[in-house]
């Protein structure tokens, strides 16, 4: 098995997933992975290191687009992804790899908890 890279230390990137507390359990890890592919997709840095993922979650889809749009406001690179089997709503965000002050609009996030 291969080794992943790690992310250096110094410019270390991070990826932050956000998805709702509120959706059935056994979706919560599609739609972390869904929005984590979105991004890659979405804002891929070929030739950076392997970012750390920090998995965060929020209340319910009114907190999850609320800060959606704080973080595009504030320059916060993200993308949004859209459940088509949950009625196209709202499941999760993703941000582009973020570094050093970037990282700042969501230091107050909760890490997503066990359950």
């Amino acid at each position: 098995m291969q080794e992943m890279p790690k992310a250096a230390t110094s410019k270390a990137a991070y990826v932050y997933v956000v998805t709702r507390l509120d959706i059935p359990h056994p979706h919560f890890s599609v739609q972390i992975a869904h929005a984590a592919i979105a991004a890659t997709f979405a804002f891929g840095e070929p030739d950076s290191t392997h970012p750390n993922l920090v998995v965060c979650a929020v209340a319910n889809e009114q907190e999850l687009d609320a800060l959606f749009n704080r973080l595009k406001e504030k320059g916060v690179r993200c993308c949004a992804w859209h459940e088509e089997d949950m009625g196209k709503k709202l499941t999760a965000i993703a941000t582009a790899p973020l570094r050093g002050d970037e990282r700042k609009p969501l230091k107050r996030l909760k890490l997503i908890q066990a359950p």
